[in-house]
């Protein structure tokens, strides 16, 4: 006969009210562990370059202003092209002799290219900024920001926050497999275009992969190295700190330095474009740059 005194009571709880078992599923040989840090070593992440718009209105001094230097960049007179440049900040800027579709005006250094619209327009914005990837490493995510919003502020009046309109991530890692050997069916993805590149004039000719190219979000892997010595030629003082540092030799700097001086160096990037308006400081909370 069952024991009808007894009763099934909810689960033992802690004061705040979480189940008393907070451990969670303890280890086990039936649950391995994912890490493969014997193999892999990532070196930096984060924002690599970073797209924002800015909505408002350009002052109209500076539209007079900013006219007149672009017809200075489109003489034929090299002196008076040099003249076409204008300091705002810490930061002397490039005009540009032509603008692009929509943004008659073009300013441009290392750390910002931007594009303005003359004409305040409810969909159209003010300003429409890339922030070079060597700044975002230099200075970081948020001081790159705040940076640019001192430039966009002198230029106009400004509505609101900016909008991201693209962020591409990165991961630059080292490991000790042989990525040459990823064929396409190895790959866990819905994209329908991928590509594997080489590059015949190298010893070891493999240099990465394209995957989801043409569509809203795709993904590049590739060999850093090559890319910086045959392409960019961007500099990175991380690195270079790094490899010329003078510290001890322990086993884990040593180890870091042979990694950066005797292995390939590979940058994942992905690249996604936003249909919708995304505050920049909510990236920056995001955001997992170092």
């Amino acid at each position: 006969m069952a024991d009808t005194n007894h009763t099934h009571g909810p689960a033992r709880t802690e004061g705040d009210g979480r189940r008393g078992d907070l451990e969670g599923t303890p280890s086990c040989n039936t649950v391995p562990s994912n890490d493969n840090t014997g193999n892999f070593k990532p070196l930096r992440f984060g924002v690599d370059s970073l797209y924002l718009s800015y909505h408002g209105h350009l002052a109209e001094d500076w539209n007079i202003k900013l006219d007149d230097l672009k017809t200075k960049a489109q003489s034929e007179d090299e002196a008076e092209q040099a003249l076409a440049q204008v300091g705002i900040g810490s930061h002397i800027f490039e005009v540009r002799d032509k603008g692009v579709p929509r943004f008659p005006y073009v300013l441009a250094d290392n750390c910002f290219f931007i594009k303005l619209n003359r004409k305040q327009s409810k969909t159209l914005p003010m300003a429409h900024v890339q922030i070079s990837s060597e700044y975002l490493a230099a200075v970081g995510l948020e001081a790159a920001e705040q940076d640019l919003r001192v430039v966009i502020n002198t230029l106009g009046i400004v509505d609101g926050v900016a909008s991201v309109s693209r962020a591409d991530l990165f991961l630059d890692f080292v490991c000790t497999c042989n990525l040459a050997e990823i064929e396409q069916p190895d790959w866990i993805t819905r994209a329908n275009l991928m590509a594997k590149y080489y590059d015949c004039r190298l010893d070891e000719p493999f240099t990465g992969w394209v995957i989801g190219m043409g569509g809203n979000l795709h993904a590049r892997l590739y060999e850093k190295v090559i890319e910086i010595v045959n392409k960019s030629h961007k500099t990175y003082p991380a690195y270079t700190t790094i490899l010329r540092s003078s510290l001890p030799m322990t086993s884990c700097w040593w180890k870091l330095r042979w990694w950066l001086a005797h292995s390939l160096i590979y940058h994942v990037q992905q690249l996604r474009y936003t249909a919708r308006k995304v505050p920049a400081k909510r990236l920056r909370r995001a955001s997992l740059n170092r």
